[in-house]
């Protein structure tokens, strides 16, 4: 299990971001075909907790060698996550209301 946490670490480097980066991108990146449209927060924290406990997830894990065998292009990557931003820039945040003072 030691070498799928050292792949994690290995991937964070090659793309220049922390690890919590790599299992977001693993749960965006759906089975090295296509990338998901929607992300929920919670799924990553789910996600990011069980890799911090040495459990390294077969999705995560492939995510990391199609990442670093070269199967996924930097192209589609970014276009990806610009489309996930772009998506979530459009969203509309529910304001709580409250008591007025």
């Amino acid at each position: 299990m030691k070498e799928k946490i050292q792949m994690v670490m290995l991937t964070a480097k090659a793309l220049g971001v922390q690890e919590i980066t790599v299992v977001g991108l693993s749960i965006f990146y759906n089975s090295g075909k296509y990338f998901r449209s929607d992300l929920d927060r919670e799924e990553l924290d789910e996600e990011y907790a069980r890799y911090l406990r040495d459990v390294v997830s077969p999705e995560l894990e492939w995510f990391c060698l199609d990442y670093l065998s070269g199967r996924i292009s930097e192209n589609r990557l970014m276009t990806a996550l610009q489309m996930q931003h772009d998506r979530t820039k459009t969203q509309k945040i529910p304001v709580r209301k409250g008591k007025k003072k």
